[in-house]
């Protein structure tokens, strides 16, 4: 397995979206003059030769191809599991036409049992070898005649593990999905998997009938759902053409890791700026909320709703302290972020501010250590009242928030 790397919103070569079939999707963006493309996902693209094109998020520092796509696999897996307070963004970020889930049901049902084998009782009148009478006499029923204890033909009973169609579908989407194996971390000794056909359409076909008439038979609920794991996956993998688990809005996960990393490592406020720490009590920050801010123009005067509101990505009122915090992934901050200056004019100013301070800042990535600075600060002139209005920055190293994520 080969693996390509490349950085998300960077350059990619017209031979990568020739190898990893990208012309025809919305994983690039190519300049007016046709002759520029870059990235605009992050995530891994597997073509039909098993190689990967692995674009990582932006300022990541890439060490080894493979273990940095099983780190991004992770993130993805962690994104949409409900597991930071207060989160409510969508959690559909990540698209894929890999059925993961179905093919880890597949798995974990091999690593625990080995290939699935059904049991086959066998019964025999012709037994051989030493027969144990006292449990014989106890479990028979013997018949009297004419004074003599009879007993009917004796019977063997055994059971006995075969293959059948279950056995063969496992065989052929372990054997078949390698490269799936190498993005789990997981190594297999498939030698119970040689000579299993490879790739075919019309067999997969097949097998899915097959299995749902096996489904219907099976009444063990771990054997029913490995059955459902394999049908899942047959259903809804992609045989030919490239496959994918990718984001084009890595901006959605980032909001949650830095929710998750504001929760864990905020420690207060010390002199008017926010002090991060990684022993800090843990915090619950409300995650967009919601303020009313106007009305419409229009609106019946003896009926006005508010119809205009904003949604800070992260607020916290403790005591006299309003935290109005924002994370950023696409924006350039190298110019002046108007709309974290607006959330903080509207919010720290006016009557609902008063008795108030206001702490403002952005958290965006870096490929540098985490620190803290200064976005901006507005000049006395420009302030329409006597408090200082200024927006901090925390830039947050990627590396850094991937692993402590996940």
């Amino acid at each position: 397995m080969k693996v390509t790397v490349c950085h998300d919103s960077g350059h990619i070569t017209t031979d990568q979206i020739r190898a990893y079939g990208l012309a025809r999707t919305n994983l690039i963006r190519t300049d007016s003059s046709g002759r520029k493309s870059t990235s605009r996902f992050v995530g891994v693209v597997i073509n039909e030769d098993k190689n990967v094109l692995l674009s990582v998020p932006k300022y990541y520092r890439e060490h080894q191809g493979l273990k940095d796509a099983q780190l991004l696999l992770r993130v993805f897996s962690s994104y949409t599991a409900h597991n930071v307070p207060n989160f409510t963004g969508k959690l559909n970020a990540v698209r894929t036409n890999v059925p993961l889930k179905d093919f880890e049901i597949v798995l974990s049902y091999y690593l625990q049992n080995g290939l699935y084998r059904k049991p086959k009782r066998e019964d025999t009148t012709k037994g051989s070898g030493k027969i144990n009478w006292k449990r014989t006499l106890q479990s028979e029923i013997p018949i009297f005649s004419n004074g003599n204890l009879i007993f009917q033909n004796l019977f063997r009973s055994r059971t006995q593990l075969v293959n059948n169609v279950v056995t063969l579908a496992m065989q052929y989407v372990l054997m078949n999905n390698q490269d799936l194996l190498n993005l789990l971390q997981v190594e297999l000794q498939l030698s119970d998997c040689v000579g299993v056909p490879s790739t075919s359409v019309e067999l997969e076909q097949k097998l899915i009938v097959l299995l749902h008439r096996e489904l219907q038979e099976t009444y063990v609920d771990k054997d029913r759902r490995l059955i459902n794991g394999l049908l899942g996956f047959l259903n809804h993998h992609s045989a030919v053409g490239p496959r994918y688990i990718v984001t084009t809005s890595f901006d959605s996960i980032w909001e949650k890791m830095v929710l998750d990393y504001l929760n864990r490592n905020f420690a207060g406020i010390n002199e008017g700026r926010a002090v991060f720490s990684s022993h800090a009590p843990t915090f619950d920050f409300e995650y967009q909320k919601a303020f009313a801010i106007g009305i419409g123009g229009n609106q019946n005067p003896e009926k006005l709703k508010p119809k205009w509101r904003i949604l800070p990505d992260y607020y916290m009122l403790i005591e006299d302290q309003q935290l109005i915090f924002d994370a950023k992934y696409y924006v350039n901050l190298d110019k002046l972020n108007y709309k974290q200056l607006v959330y903080g004019l509207l919010l720290g100013e006016g009557k609902r501010a008063i008795g108030i301070n206001t702490v403002n800042m952005l958290f965006a990535p870096t490929d540098g250590a985490t620190r803290s600075g200064e976005h901006v600060s507005l000049l006395p002139e420009f302030v329409p009242s006597d408090r200082k209005v200024r927006i901090d920055i925390r830039w947050l190293n990627v590396n850094e928030m991937l692993n402590s994520f996940v």
